[in-house]
């Protein structure tokens, strides 16, 4: 005889994956985020089904440049409050979402500006110097760093102060230069700005004049050592120490009544460019005229 037995069978259904890749984004720093972050469908429904989705991604929060959990810096882009929805066909329950994470990078602005005015004029013995500010939308930075680099200067950071000039600055052939200073502005999550700007004082010119004279011969010697500054001046209580005037002519002709200089010990010669310019001593012919009788 048999004995009648029940049998109970469980069957398992394993959902299936479907896997999405979130699309990397950004976004300049200051500004919004995307109104949504999409993303790709890698695996979807299985038998012809197509997987329907409710919610949204959302990335981690942060607003700093760099600051991102990941490790070149960006932030990551997560699963938030997407999810598999019914339609159709297509029921969620049969499936198992799946999210590879994205990178969101926000990206330095370009609205960090510089502006600079540097200096010519002429030597006055006084210290000169250029302005630079910064600002963001027409508004002032006033976090931002600003620092100046001198041109052939070993000093490769920089100074926080504004470099001044006064002297006259001449190269090794004694020409004119100029200070050439790189002013750098920085602030973070904003593009690093540079721009030249140029100090320079321009020489004095003077003329110093030596005397010139004339006299009929009559066996003496014809000398000058007057002299004059004929075009320029001195600033302050710079100027010449001593002046040589030095020459003579006796005979009938000419000869030059030659000029030398030197400067006083608070005068540097490279802030002035002196022209002498000899003087003239002539002792002219008489032209007698003979008279018949």
């Amino acid at each position: 005889c048999y004995e009648d037995k029940t049998v109970t069978y469980t069957q398992e259904v394993k959902t299936a994956p479907i896997n999405v890749m979130a699309q990397n984004a950004s976004k300049v720093f200051k500004t919004k985020d995307p109104d949504k972050f999409l993303f790709d469908v890698t695996t979807d429904g299985v038998n012809g089904e197509t997987a329907e989705f409710t919610g949204s991604l959302t990335r981690e929060t942060g607003e700093d440049v760099g600051k991102g959990s990941n490790s070149n810096g960006t932030y990551q882009i997560n699963k938030g409050s997407l999810a598999l929805a019914d339609k159709g066909r297509f029921l969620a329950s049969n499936y198992k979402l799946k999210v590879v994470p994205g990178e969101f990078e926000i990206t330095k602005s370009d609205a960090l500006a510089l502006a600079v005015n540097g200096y010519e004029g002429t030597y006055d013995g006084k210290e000169h110097t250029g302005t630079a500010s910064a600002t963001i939308n027409n508004e002032p930075a006033t976090d931002a760093k600003i620092v100046y680099l001198v041109h052939y200067s070993e000093d490769v950071e920089g100074m926080s102060e504004m470099p001044t000039i006064k002297d006259v600055i001449r190269n090794d052939n004694g020409e004119v230069g100029s200070m050439v200073i790189t002013v750098r502005v920085s602030l973070t999550n904003y593009k690093t700005v540079e721009k030249e700007m140029v100090l320079k004082v321009n020489p004095i010119a003077i003329v110093l004049t030596a005397a010139s004279d004339s006299k009929t011969a009559d066996g003496s010697a014809l000398t000058n050592n007057n002299y004059s500054i004929t075009s320029g001046e001195f600033t302050g209580d710079e100027g010449f120490d001593t002046v040589t005037v030095t020459g003579s002519q006796t005979t009938v002709g000419h000869s030059a009544n030659t000029i030398a200089y030197t400067l006083k010990s608070n005068t540097l010669a490279g802030n002035y460019d002196i022209t002498t310019v000899d003087g003239t001593l002539t002792v002219p012919m008489i032209n007698a005229t003979l008279v018949a009788e």
